[in-house]
């Protein structure tokens, strides 16, 4: 560039030169290796008694999407307008045209752990919200994040089916809290280890129980009827051995009374575990 201007033409020089024709040049130049430019010239006619107007922003960044310096506006490509970026950012500290944001997002933005896409607000599929989840948190996965849309979804690729009902243990509005049991293989009877909703809970438990050897229900807690406590008993005119609840012990003795001398339990008042 040329270093000195010429000294502006006398104002009676001025009056008698032709009106100027101003030429709008754009120019981006490099002035030390790395270091890039944005110069706006606005030329005249050399032949014309007018000074040369000019303005440039020194070392403008280059955006770090497209490679251009971030600088004044040029019209029609850029507002002049940019985002700053971080320096701890994946992509490096930097500016980004506000044009060439929404490309810059795509590229350097977290993907969703299920679907892959990049976690943005996304006109008709993502409305931007999203999960975070730890590193093996829900099973084999790594640490990110999920869209919301993906959710359901995504929990549902790791949930366990429940052992009573088969549906997954999961939260499901106005159905299930996502609240569980967890149990050992056959520790209430013949079934796998797994996880029981806690709204399937007592039905399962139920499903597993003894019978009651009076009144065919089976004994486990049930509020407001059954303690869960119980006596065990030697086999008993055919009935035993098995166990009767506690509320129905002596109805269970006096039936028996009739029939034969009164059944001694095994075992006075236990409670499952």
């Amino acid at each position: 560039l040329q270093a000195a201007f010429p000294e502006p033409a006398a104002a009676e020089d001025v009056a008698l030169a032709s009106p100027c024709r101003k030429q709008p040049r754009d120019l981006i130049v490099e002035v030390r290796p790395g270091e890039r430019r944005l110069v706006l010239l606005t030329w005249v006619d050399p032949g014309q008694g007018c000074s040369v107007e000019y303005s440039w922003q020194a070392g403008a960044n280059p955006c770090l999407e497209c490679g251009l310096p971030v600088g004044p506006a040029l019209p029609g490509r850029f507002s002049g307008k940019y985002f700053a970026i971080e320096p701890g950012a994946p992509s490096g500290g930097g500016k980004v045209h506000a044009e060439c944001h929404a490309r810059f997002q795509g590229k350097w933005a977290d993907r969703c752990l299920h679907c892959g896409e990049p976690v943005l607000p996304t006109p008709g599929r993502f409305d931007g919200r999203y999960f975070d989840y730890s590193d093996g948190q829900l099973g084999a996965h790594t640490a990110g994040k999920v869209h919301g849309e993906c959710h359901d979804l995504w929990r549902a690729r790791w949930a366990s089916p429940c052992l009573h009902c088969g549906s997954l243990v999961m939260a499901v509005d106005g159905k299930f809290t996502g609240k569980f049991f967890a149990y050992a293989a056959l520790q209430l009877g013949d079934h796998a280890a797994g996880q029981v909703h806690a709204e399937c809970h007592e039905p399962w438990k139920r499903r597993w129980a003894a019978t009651c050897l009076h009144c065919r229900e089976p004994i486990t807690l049930i509020e407001g009827t059954y303690s869960g406590r119980y006596f065990r008993y030697e086999a008993a005119a055919g009935l035993g051995p098995g166990e009767v609840h506690e509320e129905c012990n002596d109805e269970f003795v006096k039936r028996l009374t009739n029939v034969q001398a009164p059944p001694r339990p095994l075992s006075r008042v236990c409670t499952p575990a």
